[in-house]
């Protein structure tokens, strides 16, 4: 028995029909959940960005400098991870209900 090939079994449930469902609440557009991440996502991009320039400019020796670079740029690297989870989802045209908007939302987000 190949155990790479073989499908693995999965029982959602006693009677193994069909898997569990979103709540209602999450599957509903809220603009204002939307606008928060987008807004949450330019932050974790900007801020740490901007942290660690200012950091590179002081007047902090080399050997303080490296560790906090390197946490600031992970924050900000988090940030254009959010940034292009939000444009791939307007290349699906999930950001709103019509498509010539998702796309254009698409556009001005994606980094």
């Amino acid at each position: 028995m190949n155990t790479l090939t073989e499908p693995i079994p999965v029982n959602f449930s006693k009677n193994n029909s069909r898997p569990p469902r979103l709540p209602k609440e999450l599957e509903q557009l809220s603009y204002a959940k939307a606008l928060g991440f987008i807004l949450f996502s330019i932050s974790m991009l900007v801020i740490p960005a901007v942290l660690s320039y200012e950091t590179w400019q002081s007047t902090l020796s080399i050997p303080a400098k490296i560790p906090l670079m390197f946490v600031l740029l992970f924050l900000s690297q988090q940030g254009f991870h959010l940034m292009a989870w939000i444009g791939h989802e307007g290349f699906h045209l999930n950001l709103h209900q019509t498509n010539i908007s998702a796309f254009t939302l698409e556009c001005f987000l994606h980094p």
